[in-house]
């Protein structure tokens, strides 16, 4: 059944977003590491480039391993793939659910979707864009600062462990992008870590993932939220 709507829901798409999804590109069929609260995996290589005196990371080669039953997911991990490549991080930054419903279109004056109910592309598109830039950032942050293994996941910290795990993370994250306001720490509690963005380069949903891959958070209380505060 669930074959069958997802194959009508690919129908509604437009003829460019449904060849992407029948012939695509950038999936690889493995991943050498798999987790199981992840769904979908990236690969990319990545060039240290010039740029106005600052510099940045252009995007070599990018590949996906997807185990999203998502059909939407499967088109915007393939669609972001083929636009990033040659990019560098601002560019993916700053891209636009808008400016891929542009790359998708067969025509300017025909919809890419054509869905109704409940079903948000926007959404699926921030998700999976949002899960690409934190990866890209995860890879410089282990360049700047190298990897270390955590002791203790999230939930065997007490409060004031909390705290210092991810005001650490903050300064790591502070030194990346040193020419920007610093973010700084609210409080970090269980279920919640408040933090003011000081008008950061970094939206809050993609450090939110950046904080789940970066400080111990596992599947049993993926709940956990980062919020924003003045």
């Amino acid at each position: 059944m669930k074959e069958n709507s997802s194959a009508i829901l690919i129908q509604t798409f437009s003829k460019r977003a449904q060849d992407f999804l029948s012939t695509p590109c950038h999936a690889l069929t493995k991943v050498a590491i798999e987790s199981a609260n992840k769904k979908w995996f990236w690969d990319f290589t990545l060039e240290k480039i010039e740029q106005n005196n600052f510099q940045s990371d252009k995007i070599l080669t990018l590949y996906y391993f997807n185990k999203s039953g998502s059909v939407l997911d499967s088109l915007f991990l393939e669609a972001l793939s083929r636009m990033a490549i040659g990019r560098d991080i601002g560019f993916l930054r700053q891209l636009s659910f808008r400016e891929l419903e542009n790359f998708l279109r067969d025509e300017n004056h025909l919809p890419v979707f054509n869905i109704s109910g409940v079903i948000s592309p926007e959404q699926s598109f921030k998700v999976v864009k949002n899960s690409l830039l934190a990866d890209l950032l995860i890879k410089e942050i282990e360049k700047k600062a190298g990897t270390s293994t955590q002791l203790k996941g999230w939930i065997q910290l007490t409060l004031v462990e909390k705290n210092q795990r991810v005001r650490a993370f903050i300064k790591i994250l502070n030194n990346l992008f040193s020419q920007a306001k610093p973010l700084e720490l609210a409080l970090a509690e269980a279920g919640e870590i408040a933090i003011v963005m000081n008008d950061f380069p970094v939206g809050g949903e993609v450090l939110e993932v950046l904080i789940h891959e970066s400080i111990g958070i596992t599947e049993e209380i993926s709940s956990l939220k980062v919020v924003a505060v003045q």
